[in-house]
């Protein structure tokens, strides 16, 4: 009898969020059904921050017609994790990296910065090791004037590298780590760098986040918020863990409203989705039945049923 005051401030309102109508917004509520820890994704194309034209998120969706390459999952909240990057500000030094110059470049700090110049000839590195293989990391970070060139981010993009232009500005990614635990910059073949850089910061995004690298393969964003795939070769795909095979699958179909599939099986690997939605849910258990009204009145809501 003593607990009940203690616990009843911090599990009312997770159910009764999802059981009384009204209470909060309609996303909170959905948001709740993770909770208690659940895994799967929610995917919201009527919120444009969660859409980008291209797997690196470099490039956001902004009106129906473009492409979408990366399709974020808001079942964790877009949460960020901690600062992984061990002095990225270089306020005195470049103490916390590993600093490797290949003949004849140079990686130094100047005036609170990182300064890399590059040849054709020999492998430079500059990296910390700090992240896990298969997440999702927002990077950014600052060139400063007078840079030019180009750099590669390793291990970080579909390939293990990403190659950015060195041109000055603000550099915002969203990019998955290939294999191992190093982040850093490289040397590009081919093409030299001149770059100072500055405020590194290297964050995980929490969730499992839909991509389509391929142009062809890449679903359009419709007006009424809708995800179109092509039903030729167009798909998302996410890299799940082992979901189980309770999984509930609930869509926002165009024209339709609720789809609500229950005992899916989905297991650890990549798994495709190709079919039109305003909203997908994927969780890896059962509803309740009040849970289930409130995924369909979501659903219909985005469908405009």
């Amino acid at each position: 009898m003593m607990l009940r005051p203690l616990i009843r401030p911090i599990v009312r309102p997770l159910v009764r969020g999802v059981t009384e109508p009204g209470y909060g917004s309609l996303e909170a509520q959905i948001r709740l059904l993770f909770a208690a820890g659940e895994q799967g994704a929610w995917y919201d194309p009527s919120d444009l921050s969660t859409l980008f034209r291209d797997v690196e998120g470099a490039t956001p969706v902004t009106a129906p017609g473009q492409l979408v390459g990366l399709m974020l999952d808001k079942s964790k909240g877009l949460v960020r994790g901690p600062e992984l990057v061990v002095n990225g500000g270089f306020d005195s030094d470049l103490s916390g990296w590993n600093v490797s110059p290949g003949a004849g470049d140079v990686i130094e700090w100047v005036g609170g910065t990182v300064h890399i110049t590059t040849s054709d000839s020999v492998g430079t590195t500059f990296y910390q090791n700090i992240l896990v293989a298969g997440r999702f990391y927002e990077i950014e970070f600052d060139v400063l004037a007078g840079s030019s060139g180009k750099l590669k981010l390793y291990r970080v993009g579909l390939s293990g590298e990403y190659v950015v232009d060195m041109t000055p500005g603000h550099k915002r990614f969203v990019l998955r780590q290939l294999s191992g635990s190093v982040f850093g910059f490289y040397r590009v073949v081919g093409v030299a760098a001149d770059a100072y850089i500055d405020n590194i910061s290297v964050r995980e995004l929490y969730g499992y986040h839909a991509i389509q690298p391929t142009g062809p393969a890449k679903p359009t964003l419709r007006a009424g918020n809708k995800i179109d795939h092509d039903g030729v070769d167009d798909k998302l795909t996410t890299t799940f863990p082992d979901l189980g095979s309770n999984v509930t699958i609930a869509r926002s179909v165009p024209g339709t409203g609720a789809s609500i599939l229950t005992g899916q099986t989905i297991g650890a690997g990549e798994w495709d989705d190709a079919t039109d939605h305003h909203g997908l849910l994927i969780i890896n258990r059962a509803l309740t039945a009040p849970e289930t009204t409130l995924v369909t009145k979501w659903a219909n809501l985005r469908a405009g049923i």
